[in-house]
This record gives C-alpha cells, sequence and structure tokens, in this order.
C-alpha cells in the first residue's frame, strides 16, 4: 500500500499520494460522469469533525427600506450537498451574501457555527459569485500556483517541515513548502478533472472548465464553509451534471459545508443534493429539508406534483405565486413554526460575525511578493500593456523622423541673440512680441510639449482599460481573505511601474537627441526625473479613476478622456496663463500639462542657456546681411523724410530686448528659473495625494456594503 501525505489542516480538501513513475500526470483521464465514490475510511472523520452552519430571522433591507431577505431562518451540514431554489429576485444571492459578511449595513438577524471539534475556533466561509472573475492570460496551472503562495501567508499556515513527509522507495523525506504547493496543486487538478487543460489560457478554456478552476482556487484555502451562487449557469447539461457530480464528492469525502443556488435543475441534477431550501418570490423560506421529502411536505397542504412533471419546476411555480399568494403565506408560516435543529449537542459555538471580523495574521511581505509577481506575469502577457504603447511609441518616433529634416522657417535657438535675429528684425517688425509668437510655434517646442502629451496619454488610456477589469477579481479574493488591501496595493504599485515608465523614457531620449538639446548633462537628468514624474501623476490619476470605476472599463475611459479637455485647456499651450482672469489662474496649477510643459521649457531655455549680445544691433550688421547698399539707402530716408536716424530705431529695439526675459519661450510663458522647483514640488505632491486616495477608494469599495 503506498503511503498517502494528508494536508496537515483538519480541514483541507486535499490527500496527496505518492505518484507512481509510470503514472505521469499528463496521462491521466479528465473528470467523467462516473457513480459518486465516497472513502469509506473518511466517513467516520467526517462525523467526528462535523460542522453545522445556523442562521436565525436573518433580514435585510435597502437603504430604501426594500426588504430582500426576510425573517430567514435556516441551517447547513457538512457532508450533505444543499440546493437553494428561488424564483429570479427572491433573495437567493442577497442570503448569500449575508451569511458570507458581504452585506452588513441593514442586515439583522443571527448567524454561527456549530461544531464536533473541541479546539474549532476558526470559521472560513467562501462565497463564490455568479460570475467567474478570473485571469485570462494565465493558465489553470499558474493560477492556482499562485493562490497556494498566498495561502501560505493568509493566515492559515502549515507546518510544512514537520507535517509533510513522503515516502520514495521506502525513505523518508521532508517536503519543503514549494514541493508541497506543487503536490497540492496536482492533486486538485487531477480531482477537478482540469489535467487535459492544466497548461491552457483562462481565456481558451471551456465556461465548465472556468467555474471548476474558480471553485479549485478556493478549495486552495481549505474552506469550512463554501457558498456557490449559481455554478451551473451558462453550462451545458454535462458539464452541469459534471460539476454537481463533483461537489457531491467532495462533500461526502471531505468535513466541508457546500452550498449552491441552481436555476431550473433537471431531474437527474436534482436528484444529487441531499437537502433543499426553497425560498419564495416574497423572499421568505417555504421549504427546508431533505429534497426526497419536499413532495411529501407540499401534498400535505393540498400541492400535488403533476405525473412526468420535473419537481424542481412544480417547487419554482409555487415560490413563483403561480398556485398563489396565500398558499406562500401557508407554507412560509408552517416553516417559521419549526424550530432549528438542537445545536447544544456540539462541543463549540462559533459566531460567524465576531470569528469573520478578526484580522488574520497576514505576512504582508511575503504575500506582497507573490502578488507582484503574478501581477507583473499578467501586465507582461497583456496584450494591450506593451503592444498598444508600443505601436503608438513606434508611430509617434516615425513622424518625428520625417519632420525632423523639413526646412524650417521659423527660430529654434529661442533666444534674444542680436546677430542671429538681425535678419528677423526687418523681416518682422522692432515688435518682440513678434519673436515670442514665432519662437513659440517653432519645431523644437512643439516636440518638447508632444514629449510630455505623449508621456500623459500613454500611462493614462492603458491603465484606464486594463485596471478595472483586474480589480473585479481583487474584490472577490480579498472578501475570501486571501490577503490584504495593503498587499494587493504595494505589489500593483510596483508591478506598473515598467510599462507606465519604459515607454514615455525611450521617447523622452529620443526627444532629447532630436531637439537642439542644451548643453549640461544636470539637464538631461533633471528632464529624465521630470518625464518618471508626469508618468507616475498620470498612472496615479488611472488608478483613482479606474477603482472608483470599477466593472465599467467605458466610464473609466470616458472619464479619463474628459480629463485632457480642462488639462489642455489650462496648460498655457492655447491660452497664456497670464492673459487668463485672475480668480482662473489658480486652478492652472492642477494640470498636469501646465506642470510638465512648464518645466521642460524651463529645463530647456531657462538656468543661463541664452546669452544675449548686450551690444546690441549695429549698422555692420546690416551691412554683413544685406550689403553696402544699405548705408546709402538709410542716408537717403535721414535726409529725406522726418523719420529718426536708423541707428536711434535700433538702439531702442536693443534697450527694449535688454528689459525683458533673454529667453523668447520663458518670456511667452511668463516664466522663472524658480518655477521648475514649484512644478516639481506640485506633482510630487499630486503623486502622494492621489495615491493616498485611491488607496482610500479601494477600502471603501472592498468594504462590505
Amino acid at each position: 500500500m503506498e503511503p498517502i501525505v494528508i494536508d496537515p489542516q483538519s480541514s483541507s480538501l486535499v490527500s496527496i499520494k505518492k505518484k507512481k513513475k509510470n503514472d505521469p500526470l499528463e496521462k491521466r483521464q479528465s473528470l467523467k460522469m462516473n457513480p459518486i465514490n465516497i472513502d469509506k475510511n473518511n466517513i467516520k472523520k467526517i462525523e467526528n469533525e462535523a460542522i453545522h452552519f445556523y442562521w436565525k430571522n436573518l433580514s435585510y433591507k435597502t437603504a430604501k427600506n426594500k426588504i430582500l431577505v426576510n425573517n430567514l431562518s435556516g441551517h447547513l451540514q457538512s457532508g450533505y450537498l444543499t440546493a437553494i431554489l428561488g424564483p429570479s429576485g427572491s433573495g437567493k444571492t442577497t442570503l448569500f451574501e449575508c451569511l458570507a459578511k458581504r452585506r452588513i449595513k441593514g442586515m439583522t438577524g443571527q448567524t454561527w457555527v456549530s461544531s464536533s471539534i473541541s479546539d474549532f475556533k476558526e470559521v472560513r466561509i467562501i462565497y463564490n459569485p455568479q460570475k467567474d472573475f478570473l485571469f485570462s492570460v494565465l493558465s489553470i496551472r499558474e493560477n492556482l500556483n499562485y493562490a497556494c503562495q498566498l495561502q501560505r501567508y493568509c493566515g492559515r499556515n502549515i507546518d510544512i517541515l514537520n507535517d509533510n513527509t513522503i515516502n520514495d522507495d521506502g525513505d523518508v523525506k521532508l517536503l519543503d513548502a514549494s514541493k508541497y504547493d506543487c503536490h497540492k496543486v496536482e492533486e486538485i487538478i487531477d480531482q477537478l478533472g482540469l489535467t487535459q487543460c492544466a497548461d491552457v489560457r483562462v481565456s481558451n478554456c471551456s465556461g465548465g472548465q472556468k467555474k471548476r478552476l474558480s471553485i479549485a482556487l478556493e478549495l486552495i484555502f481549505s474552506p469550512n464553509v463554501l457558498l456557490l451562487d449559481e455554478p451551473t449557469t451558462g453550462l451545458d447539461s454535462v458539464s452541469s451534471l459534471q460539476l454537481v457530480q463533483l461537489l457531491k464528492t467532495m462533500v461526502k469525502n471531505n468535513p466541508i459545508i457546500i452550498c449552491a443556488t441552481i436555476h431550473q435543475p433537471s431531474a437527474k441534477l436534482f436528484s444529487y443534493f441531499d437537502d433543499l431550501y426553497v425560498i419564495s418570490t416574497f423572499g421568505t423560506c417555504i421549504y427546508r429539508g431533505p429534497g426526497n421529502q419536499v413532495l411529501d411536505h407540499f401534498q400535505s397542504f393540498g400541492l400535488n406534483c403533476p405525473v412526468f412533471h420535473n419537481i424542481s419546476d412544480f417547487v419554482l411555480e409555487i415560490a413563483s405565486g403561480l398556485y398563489g399568494d396565500e398558499i406562500i403565506y401557508k407554507l412560509t408560516d408552517a416553516e417559521a413554526s419549526q424550530e432549528l435543529i438542537d445545536q447544544n449537542k456540539y462541543q463549540v459555538n462559533v459566531n460567524v460575525d465576531r470569528a469573520l471580523s478578526k484580522e488574520m495574521a497576514f505576512d504582508q511581505i511575503q504575500s506582497s511578493w507573490a502578488l507582484f509577481k503574478r501581477s507583473s506575469l499578467i501586465s507582461y502577457r497583456e496584450p494591450f500593456n506593451y503592444a498598444l504603447r508600443s505601436f503608438g511609441l513606434l508611430m509617434l518616433m516615425a513622424v518625428r523622423l520625417v519632420l525632423k529634416n523639413r526646412q524650417s522657417t521659423l527660430i529654434d535657438n529661442e533666444c534674444f541673440n542680436s546677430t542671429r535675429f538681425a535678419k528677423k528684425f526687418i523681416e518682422m517688425g522692432s515688435n518682440p512680441e513678434n519673436y515670442k509668437i514665432t519662437a513659440f510655434l517653432s519645431r523644437d517646442i512643439i516636440l518638447l510639449i508632444t514629449s510630455v502629451m505623449f508621456t500623459v496619454i500613454i500611462s493614462l488610456v492603458p491603465s484606464l482599460m486594463l485596471f478595472p477589469l483586474e480589480l473585479s477579481v481583487f474584490i472577490k479574493e480579498h472578501s475570501n481573505k486571501w490577503y490584504t488591501r495593503w498587499s494587493y496595493y504595494v505589489s500593483k504599485s510596483f508591478s506598473d511601474i515598467p510599462p507606465t515608465l519604459i515607454f514615455p523614457l525611450i521617447y523622452a531620449v529620443f526627444t532629447w537627441f532630436l531637439v537642439e538639446s542644451p548643453p549640461g548633462i544636470w539637464r538631461f537628468f533633471i528632464y529624465i526625473s521630470l518625464i518618471i514624474s508626469t508618468s507616475l501623476l498620470a498612472h496615479s490619476f488611472a488608478m483613482v479613476i479606474s477603482i472608483h470605476f470599477i466593472n465599467n472599463t467605458i466610464a473609466a475611459l470616458i472619464c479619463g478622456a474628459m480629463l485632457f479637455v480642462p488639462f489642455f485647456i489650462f496648460s498655457g499651450f492655447v491660452i497664456p496663463v497670464n492673459k487668463l482672469p485672475y480668480y482662473v489662474r489658480p486652478f492652472t496649477y492642477l494640470s498636469v500639462y501646465k506642470l510638465s510643459i512648464e518645466a521642460v521649457l524651463i529645463i530647456f531655455y531657462g538656468f543661463g542657456r541664452c546669452n544675449p549680445d548686450h551690444t546690441g544691433l549695429s549698422l555692420s550688421d546690416f551691412t554683413k546681411y544685406f550689403g553696402d547698399s544699405i548705408m546709402n539707402i538709410t542716408t537717403c530716408m535721414e535726409q529725406l523724410t522726418s523719420l529718426p536716424p536708423v541707428q536711434y530705431i535700433i538702439d531702442g529695439f536693443n534697450n527694449e530686448i535688454k528689459t525683458i526675459n533673454q529667453s523668447i519661450i520663458l518670456s511667452r510663458f511668463d516664466l522663472d528659473n524658480i518655477d521648475l522647483f514649484i512644478n516639481f514640488g506640485f506633482i510630487i505632491s499630486y503623486i502622494i495625494i492621489l495615491r493616498v486616495f485611491a488607496y482610500v477608494i479601494l477600502m471603501s469599495k472592498s468594504i462590505a456594503k
């Protein structure tokens, strides 16, 4: 007889045994519709470790005083597969959410667990919603492996080195944590019939395989109570029967409570359930007890099931009120008069409210590391995360390379240099504002501004598309006590750094060498630091929006797109800030475009880059550009007209140049060098504020309703 390695947790659902070398995993067959196999050796164990879950006078009202669950009482017990039947809108899902403490406000009543185990203290109630929230880019085995890693750090740690051994050719070995995880994963894959698709990505799995994976993930954490909301919805009859058969096998071989809501089960499917709990359309209980006695119970009230009629359909017809509301009231009163099974015969009673409210002893660092590895792998495999950003980067770089060699008639130096501007002075007149407008439209300025805009867009939009989908998985896993909010938030923040920063940094370096970069290596590093800060700020905005609009990617994208409008208007690119009304100017500091664009311009054109020739223009400069004939022309103009001498005009223009900022760009935006540090301070402050705000929203979303 082969040695068997038993999970040391009393409530574990996994028995790991040594596999024969000639029995490789890939040759194992998937789950088939065979008769229920009950291990007789486990019957006594289940009886000795019996668990009963009670609820009494349980009601739930919404904020508008609408009653969804109306004074329900009942109980579930290990070793029995229980079905909850009821018409749509009767409160089946609400009952499960109340039992799992997903809904607290508006709920009244008592819930507790009784057990024959003398040292029974911990209650672990797992609620699996109707929709499967899974990571589609991971395979089934990868999902289970990461769940096993998280299980070790979630407060239900097991003493692997002391309790887990395996006999290999007569030698006893100790199993370390990673090897034990592998054994546990392989056994669950085998038990749930997922062998053939273990290495297939979830996105390519069938509905039945996804549902079994969803259940398998929860079994990793060894729950006492497993509540499944319509697990057969969306499955064909064969897949539904396979799944219910699997649940029946599990509940008969392990000390666990399994209860499922079922929507219109077939007669064969209905026969697999031991107990039945029926909820009427008014949210009241009209039957609780063995499933094979429901017809006798209804018959005592004059309700006879037609011949060849599906029992479950007959029950739903009664619960829906097709036989009249009066019969529902009678059945409700009859159930309300019955007392719950005497729970005093069990040794230990545990209040569910107090048990579930206890904070589990999580290993924050280890669980954060496991979540970081999982999030990084998901981020790497997600096509939108890198492919979309890569495409946008390549397209923008290609456009810039095409425009790089284009002859520009504009000013590229953006400095008041009298010799350089001598010819432009004649062409544009003696108004320095003309230089500001021309320099503002130069090629280099457009490149710098688009680098900031690209950084914001490429950091904001992909996160808005992907983050809401992942948050749905977080809500489910956190509610089932897989890890803490802080572990998830830290891991997610760090795992998003590579895709958020890589592409803006590539474009920033590309832009630096494409434009007429100023001398000084310090400018390059400050520019890179600014791009990193801008990218993190845009990602912080995305986190706040995504967490707020959880499960609604379209709303998140619309809100993110709407942010670009005020950002762009208040950037100073359309209307200079000094031209705006005084009461509007403070709001411009909320624009990430304004803060980043101004900082970039100061880095490139501030801190003494422009050193104008304070000697100003002279007639010799005009002679250099226009020839000696210019001297004769100016002499004739002075003699034949009343205009002041040309030298006076030149001197007046030189004096005006000396009274304004030496950089045309900084003058146009009304910027000083000190503004760089001010804008940097705003950006860093906003990053911190938004990150904290995002965590607060995450806490509010994950708190029970």
